[in-house]
C-alpha cells in the first residue's frame, strides 16, 4: 500500500506471540532504557484479563456452578511523544500499534529492532504465532459514494434506497492457506468512523483527518495471521510478516475498486 498522497491507513497492527516469560518484571527497566533511548520515552502498565486456563471444580457436587475465573496480565506500553506509536510488551507476546503509518518497509524496521533487543535480554525460546492487521477508512471524496470505492457484495443493502437511516452493514470473508489465516471484515456506517471495539479504547492518537469525518464511510479491517511455533528467529519472523503482507494487500486489493486506488495514490 506504500507511500501514496491519500493513503486510507487508519491503524496498522503488528504482533507476535512467543512462548511465555514468567520473569519478565525483572527486565522490564533494561527494556524501557532501550525504547526511551530510541523515541519511546512514555512508558505506562497496564492489567489485562483473561480466562483461566482451567476451572477449579466444586467440592461440593451440589453446589452451584463455578463462575468462571479471571487472570490478571500485567503488560507494559512503550510509546513515542506524540501517541502515535505504542509498542505493548507482554509474557508472551510484543505488540505494535501504529496510526502514523509511513509504508510496510518503515514498519517493518520499526518493529523488528527491539523486538530483537527483547529477544536478547529474555531469549524466548520460540514465535507462535504471528499477525498483521490494517484498518483502512474508506472516506468518499466530494461528489463519490462509498460505492464508488468498494465492490457490491461487501456493501450489503447498505447502497439501496430504503427507508430510515443506515445503522450498519457489515462483511466478513475468511480465507485459510496452509498455516495462515485472513480475514477481510468491511463495516458500511453513517456518522463518525467507529473502531472495533479491541481498539476503541487503546489510548492511541488517530490522525485528525479520520477523527473529524461526520458521513457515510465504511472501514475494511484486514488481519492476516501465521500460528505455527518455530525456533524465535528474526530472519524468519520478518519473512514470515512479509508473506503475511501480501495476503492483507491481496484482499485489500479485492474488495476496492479502481476508482479507490487511483483516488488514494
Amino acid at each position: 500500500m506504500g507511500k501514496w498522497k491519500n493513503a486510507p491507513v487508519v491503524y496498522v497492527i503488528v504482533q507476535v506471540r512467543f512462548s511465555p516469560i514468567l520473569s519478565l518484571q525483572t527486565y522490564v527497566s533494561e527494556i524501557q532504557e532501550h525504547f526511551r533511548r530510541n523515541g519511546f520515552p512514555a512508558f505506562s502498565r497496564r492489567v489485562n484479563f483473561q480466562l483461566a486456563l482451567s476451572v477449579p471444580q466444586p467440592n461440593n457436587a451440589e453446589s452451584a456452578s463455578p463462575s468462571i475465573p479471571l487472570e490478571q496480565a500485567q503488560a507494559y506500553v512503550f510509546s513515542n511523544r506524540d501517541s502515535s506509536q505504542a509498542f505493548v510488551l507482554e509474557q508472551n507476546g510484543l505488540t505494535l500499534y501504529v496510526t502514523d503509518y509511513v509504508d510496510f518497509n518503515w514498519l517493518l524496521d520499526l518493529f523488528l529492532k527491539p523486538l530483537d533487543h527483547i529477544k536478547k535480554v529474555v531469549s524466548p525460546d520460540s514465535s507462535e504465532r504471528i499477525g498483521l492487521r490494517y484498518i483502512d477508512a474508506v472516506l468518499p471524496r466530494e461528489g463519490a459514494n462509498v460505492r464508488d470505492y468498494l465492490i457490491p457484495s461487501v456493501l450489503g443493502l447498505s447502497q439501496n434506497q430504503l427507508e430510515g437511516m443506515l445503522q450498519h452493514s457489515f462483511s466478513e470473508t475468511m480465507f485459510v492457506d496452509g498455516n495462515t489465516s485472513t480475514v477481510s471484515r468491511v463495516l458500511s456506517r453513517e456518522g463518525r468512523i467507529a473502531f472495533p471495539p479491541d481498539l476503541a479504547l487503546f489510548p492511541i492518537t488517530i490522525n485528525s483527518r479520520f477523527m473529524i469525518h461526520d458521513a457515510p464511510h465504511a472501514t475494511i479491517d484486514t488481519d492476516s495471521s501465521q500460528q505455527i511455533t518455530s525456533e524465535m528467529d528474526l530472519s524468519k519472523i520478518r519473512s514470515t510478516l512479509e508473506d503475511l503482507h501480501k495476503s492483507v494487500n491481496q484482499a485489500f486489493r479485492a474488495v476496492t475498486t479502481d476508482f479507490a486506488l487511483s483516488d488514494w495514490k
